[in-house]
């Protein structure tokens, strides 16, 4: 089996998708909004990437930062200077909501990830190639798996870590932690290509 980041966190699946386990900005703006009524919700993982949000739709996604979430979504796979739909506007959503690109763990940028163009003040990478996660074929099912979904994750855990420790933080507070604690990747400073760098949970 495999170890969990943050072992003691509890957690929330909302679905956002139909019957043809397909989704669009409605969905993922009733599933936001239902979050972040929940009181006992702090991290909202939107493992959605693609759709388009109205405005109407994407002021959910305020609504969560201003009940005190803390947003993250990935960047996505398509090997793109910027995040997909709805990562993309998180610049607008101010400090509480963080974009996960995917590294290779020696440094570079993953080849499928999407960069950080136009949200380089909420981006962050995190590895996401060759990640041994649980499956849905049984009790011991293991796979491995390579994406920016991959990444995520481990952004969401590290703050749920913060969060433990400190739980009195605001969300744009653990935001802050994990881009300033983060491992400088490319270019000296924050970038275009790794944002703030790579997720580093120890210095975090």
């Amino acid at each position: 089996g495999i170890g969990g980041i943050a072992p003691n966190a509890r957690i929330m699946p909302i679905k956002i998708t139909n019957e043809d386990n397909k989704t669009d900005g409605g969905l993922i703006s009733q599933g936001m909004l239902y979050a972040a009524k929940q009181s006992n919700v702090k991290i909202i993982l939107l493992e959605n990437v693609g759709p388009s949000t109205t405005i109407a739709e994407f002021n959910t996604f305020n609504e969560a930062v201003n009940a005190g979430k803390l947003l993250i979504a990935p960047s996505g796979n398509n090997g793109l200077s910027g995040p997909v739909n709805p990562a993309s506007q998180f610049s607008a959503l101010g400090g509480a909501a963080l974009v996960v690109g995917s590294n290779n763990g020696a440094g570079g940028r993953s080849a499928f990830s999407n960069g950080a163009s136009g949200v380089e003040g909420n981006y962050l990478t995190a590895p996401g190639e060759g990640i041994l996660a649980a499956g849905n074929q049984g009790d011991d099912f293991y796979y491995t798996v390579s994406g920016t979904s991959m990444a995520a994750p481990q952004v969401a855990a590290a703050a749920a870590l913060i969060w433990s420790y400190a739980p009195s933080l605001t969300a744009t507070e653990v935001a802050e932690i994990l881009k300033k604690s983060a491992t400088d990747l490319g270019p000296p400073g924050v970038d275009s290509i790794f944002g703030a760098g790579g997720l580093n949970i120890e210095a975090a």
